[in-house]
């Protein structure tokens, strides 16, 4: 599938975004704003703004937490309800928090194959828990794309031309896709990570993510060590949040 926006270019220092999108030019703007230009028509333009808002919607911070809102829907800020700001940031996207299983809807196709949210999910478990099997066994995760970048893709493109009946399951769905590909990154820096650790820590390292594999959620105790430790220390903390959010 081909990506909503192309020739994607980013500036933090002066606050702006710039992309193609067919014939026409997107700009965000770090305040909110978004300029299109060469657009055909006002519907067109209500569209791709409506398109661009729903993919984009997740990244916002919220003001109360601090927290982004991929976070809040899926429940990992301590702050559980529907007063964040952040829920309500969106013109034309409706967003609520809800804490029940996700509805299993059609999403779109996957290699010539409709799949559906619980399809989905099954997946990236699968990706997952196929990459740790391989790090706890000594085996190297593979440092390539792997196919939850493909699911990403179906995922953000069915987030872009959702219905306001569908696009909170699917935004729940985006946040769950977006954390297991944070933690399929940090599997593969663990396979190099832990090379450099002394034997005690290699030892507390694994120990912690065969436990986050059982479902058992490491102990947030005091952890002193080398730098290459800790950072080991916080993948694992990343693979456990994906476990979880997944079998939720």
């Amino acid at each position: 599938t081909e990506p909503i926006l192309t020739s994607v270019k980013c500036s933090r220092e002066l606050g702006y975004a710039r992309a193609d999108y067919d014939e026409s030019n997107v700009t965000i703007l770090q305040d909110g704003r978004v300029n299109l230009r060469r657009l055909p028509s006002r519907a067109a333009a209500e569209d791709l703004f409506g398109r661009i808002e729903r993919v984009i919607l997740g990244a916002t911070i919220c003001d109360c937490c601090g927290c982004e809102l991929l976070s809040i829907v899926v429940g990992e800020c301590e702050k559980a309800g529907n007063s964040h700001p952040a829920l309500h940031a969106g013109s034309a996207s409706h967003v609520e928090y809800v804490d029940r299983e996700l509805h299993d809807i059609v999403v779109g196709t996957l290699n010539d194959q409709l799949v559906s949210t619980k399809y989905i999910i099954a997946q990236c478990q699968q990706i997952i828990l196929t990459a740790c099997d391989s790090l706890l066994n000594g085996e190297k995760v593979s440092e390539e794309p792997c196919d939850i970048e493909g699911i990403w893709r179906v995922v953000v493109r069915a987030l872009a031309g959702a219905e306001r009946e569908t696009f909170p399951v699917l935004l729940r769905l985006a946040a769950m896709v977006w954390f297991a590909r944070v933690a399929c990154l940090s599997l593969s820096d663990l396979t190099l990570r832990v090379l450099v650790l002394n034997q005690a820590e290699q030892r507390s390292v694994l120990g912690f993510l065969a436990d986050a594999l059982r479902g058992k959620t490491p102990a947030r105790t005091s952890l002193e060590g080398s730098v290459e430790y800790m950072m080991a220390i916080a993948d694992v903390a990343g693979v456990d949040r994906a476990i979880r959010l997944l079998s939720t």
